[in-house]
């Protein structure tokens, strides 16, 4: 179904061309150039189906129908004549077209039942009652119409505790009372939109098993909504949680769409967790790193829990214990992961005293990568010039502004606001003006790996 599309969205855009060549002369000759390589493209990528149809293909025909989606809207701005979408529209369409390629490595999308599951195998959460009370009983389960409009986002750079945070919530007693139908996702950067409408109907849809779910796989993403969406409004009340949703999936029509269902019913709720600001229509529950009391107490029940005992330290230990977390900047995926080396170090016999010496943060900073590699240029040139600054420092918008002119880097519109909503730099102090940054500092973490990849790499 997929292929047809393609197949037909371009003759489509073939014969508009050839029948419109006064086109031309309203469009800048760049735009034109981008209307053919986008044909092109779309060419490609049914030349590729056509030569690997014998190959697997369920994460492949899944991204190939985001692919066929993307490739109508495309068609809808070429012959509506919105040039300035054309070129947006072919970055998507090899963005796409890259993760197909690259699919087989990804990771498929995980359902309700790892929900209660925590993916470090440690099962260790400190310092989120506060945050699971407030987003329980003054957000999700609100009677005020303002909240319950609006579905929920949980935000924080990678790392922070946003899914333990959002598997606190799922698994809340008040949570499991109050909604009959709940449904959980987890995303990777691999998943499609296919995928995620697909997983949802099987979670929330009574099927008739491994006939209709075939029939699922074949639909197109359109059908799949209208799908989901029809069924949605029909069983009230529903509970959905869509963990680590990334600006590439392309979900803003869908999550508009289920949010404008939870309003209209009154008793549905979105849930999602992202390091982005993925709409302003969104309440946002801001995740910060864990302070130095808090850092501890996860590193000790870590480390209790992988030793199976109750570590006891002197003062003079524990001063030092607390001194080389610092580097962890509070992040709960660094801290346990310290934790587990120190845990496995301890039992083959080497004392605490030595232990607390030095710190191996690779593997955090290999787990933080994933951020950097998403941003655009512009964004990871501004990215790697934080590392001309020391550690925990306070920076101004204006002096980042300096640096970033002083050495040619091209940073669009608005850098320092754009890194806030990818979760990259922490505001300290706003301006009131929207998109206005006036002091903001960078988790150590994240400076550390500023650092090494702006010497790694040469770039600076």
């Amino acid at each position: 179904m997929s292929e047809a599309i393609i197949l037909r969205v371009i003759g489509e855009l073939e014969s508009f061309l050839a029948e419109m060549p006064w086109i031309k002369i309203y469009i800048q000759p760049e735009t034109l150039d981008s209307q053919k390589e986008l044909i092109k493209e779309l060419k490609m990528m049914s030349d590729f189906v056509r030569d690997n149809k014998s190959e697997e293909k369920s994460r492949k025909h899944s991204l190939l129908a985001d692919f066929a989606e993307m490739a109508q809207v495309s068609a809808e701005h070429i012959t509506w004549l919105k040039t300035y979408m054309i070129s947006k529209d072919l970055r998507g369409l090899r963005k796409i077209k890259k993760r197909m390629l690259e699919s087989e490595v990804g990771e498929a999308v995980s359902s309700s039942q790892t929900a209660g599951e925590e993916g470090d195998g440690s099962g260790v959460v400190v310092g989120l009652e506060r945050d699971v009370q407030q987003l329980v009983f003054k957000v999700i389960l609100s009677e005020e119409m303002w909240l319950i409009a609006k579905p929920v986002l949980i935000k924080g750079m990678v790392g922070v505790g946003k899914t333990t945070l959002a598997r606190q919530v799922y698994n809340h007693a008040a949570i499991v009372g109050k909604f009959k139908h709940r449904a959980w996702i987890s995303l990777s950067s691999y998943t499609s939109k296919h995928e995620v409408l697909v997983e949802l109907i099987r979670q929330l849809v009574e099927i008739d098993g491994d006939k209709d779910s075939l029939l699922l796989e074949e639909m197109g993403n359109q059908s799949l909504q209208q799908m989901l969406l029809r069924h949605l409004v029909e069983m009230p009340p529903w509970f959905i949680v869509l963990d680590n949703v990334l600006p590439e999936m392309r979900l803003k029509s869908l999550l508009l769409n289920i949010a404008s269902l939870s309003h209209t019913r009154h008793r549905c709720r979105l849930l999602i967790t992202s390091c982005n600001q993925i709409q302003q229509q969104f309440y946002t529950h801001e995740m910060k790193a864990l302070d130095a009391e808090k850092s501890w107490k996860l590193f000790l029940k870590t480390v209790n829990i992988f030793t199976s005992n109750e570590n006891k330290f002197s003062k003079d230990l524990e001063m030092k214990g607390r001194e080389m977390l610092k580097k962890c900047g509070g992040l709960p995926l660094a801290i346990k992961d310290v934790a587990r080396q120190k845990a496995k170090q301890r039992l083959s016999g080497i004392e605490w005293e030595t232990l607390f010496d030095s710190i191996d943060l690779s593997g955090s900073l290999k787990q933080l990568e994933v951020m950097y590699d998403n941003l655009d240029e512009e964004l990871k040139a501004c990215f790697l010039h934080m590392s001309l600054f020391k550690e925990n420092a306070i920076l101004r918008e204006e002096k980042l502004h300096y640096i970033w002119a002083a050495n040619e880097v091209k940073t669009g519109i608005a850098p320092c606001a754009r890194l806030v909503s990818q979760s990259i730099i922490e505001v300290v102090h706003p301006y009131p003006e929207i998109n206005r940054v006036k002091r903001c500092r960078v988790n150590p973490l994240l400076h550390m790996l500023s650092y090494q990849k702006s010497r790694g790499g040469n770039r600076l």
